[in-house]
């Protein structure tokens, strides 16, 4: 249409499709098989408002957006109710009956976008030490630079040790690895204290 503005970069807006779509980092606020996941790619967010005034769930596929709000019209609040508990289960319906006819599907990957090899504990590009590297989406114009730190940091220190191959590497004494030392994490007031769980490896 001639009266269209495109407002975001087609590469930015993918990446952020592809954030919103993966169900994995989901899993440690909402669990796995949750509302959010549906039996096809689909793009989701939720959202609470302080207090519990409202809740709203905001999804898409290539071929519908759906939008949910659930709320009082007088801002009275709804102990308790949050966004995947309340507006997160109607998105779910609303949008397993669009698509009760074929899949949904995520639009296609513009130019301007690669994937790289990146270590999953640092997020840096992964070196030959790094014991999980993963493919992540990256824009081409913004690459991850220079190389994960923090196993050839280990390996230097001792801290993993080289072992023979055949045989497990021999380690005394106990080291967190994950969180990183430095990395800050907040309580979410909108969720329940018992679901909100911090990884320690």
């Amino acid at each position: 249409r001639p009266d269209t503005l495109q407002v975001l970069d087609p590469a930015a807006a993918r990446l952020i499709t592809q954030a919103l779509s993966e169900d994995p980092p989901r899993a440690p606020g909402f669990g796995r098989h949750g509302m959010l996941e549906l039996p096809f790619p689909a793009a989701a967010k939720t959202g609470t408002s302080q207090k519990h005034r409202d809740t709203w769930c905001l999804g898409y596929t290539s071929e519908y957006t759906v939008g949910v709000w659930v709320g009082h019209f007088s801002g009275r609040s709804l102990p308790g109710l949050t966004g995947s508990g309340g507006a997160g289960p109607i998105w779910r319906s609303v949008m397993l009956h669009l698509h009760r006819r074929a899949p949904g599907s995520l639009p296609p990957w513009p130019p301007g976008v690669e994937t790289r090899r990146v270590c999953a504990e640092s997020g840096r590009p992964a070196g030959p030490l790094c014991p999980h590297p993963v493919e992540e989406y990256f824009a081409s114009a913004h690459p991850p630079e220079g190389l994960c730190l923090l196993h050839p940091a280990r390996q230097a220190a001792g801290a993993v040790p080289a072992a023979p191959a055949g045989r497990p590497p021999k380690i005394s004494g106990i080291r967190i690895t994950t969180p990183l030392s430095g990395a800050e994490f907040a309580l979410d007031p909108d969720l329940p204290r018992e679901s909100q769980v911090l990884h320690c490896r």
